[in-house]
C-alpha cells in the first residue's frame, strides 16, 4: 500500500513538473518561420516609419524606398497570420502589438474618358 502511495506521489510530481517545463518550453519555442519573417520585416518597416529626414531629399528618397520595401503588404500579411495562428497563443502574443493598418489606401486611378 505504501508503495502505491509513493508511486502516485512520484507520478503526480512528474506530471506537475511536465506542466511547468511544458509552459516554459512553449514560451521559448521558436515561432513558425513565416511568422518570424513577418516580424523581422514589420520591425524594419516600423523603424523606417519612425525615421525623420529633416528636409534632406536624398534621405527622404532612401526612407521612402525602404518603406516601400518593408511595409507594402504587411497589413494583409498581419491579418492572415492572426487568422491562421488564432489558436497559437505564442504567435498571437507576439503579433498583438503591431498596428492593424499602417499602409496608405491605394490612390484612385484616373478616370478614363470614352471617345
Amino acid at each position: 500500500m505504501a508503495a502505491c502511495r509513493h508511486i502516485r506521489q512520484t507520478l503526480t510530481a512528474v506530471i506537475l513538473l511536465g506542466f511547468c517545463l511544458g509552459a516554459e518550453w512553449a514560451e521559448s519555442a521558436p515561432l513558425p518561420k513565416e511568422v518570424q519573417r513577418f516580424i523581422d520585416r514589420r520591425e524594419a518597416c516600423d523603424h523606417f516609419r519612425g525615421e525623420d529626414w529633416d528636409g534632406d531629399k536624398q534621405r527622404k528618397k532612401e526612407i521612402l524606398r525602404e518603406l516601400d520595401r518593408y511595409c507594402t503588404g504587411t497589413d494583409k500579411a498581419l491579418a492572415r497570420l492572426r487568422t491562421k495562428y488564432a489558436h497559437d497563443p505564442a504567435v498571437i502574443t507576439r503579433l498583438k502589438d503591431f498596428e492593424d493598418v499602417i499602409e496608405a489606401p491605394p490612390e484612385p486611378k484616373p478616370a478614363r474618358h470614352k471617345k
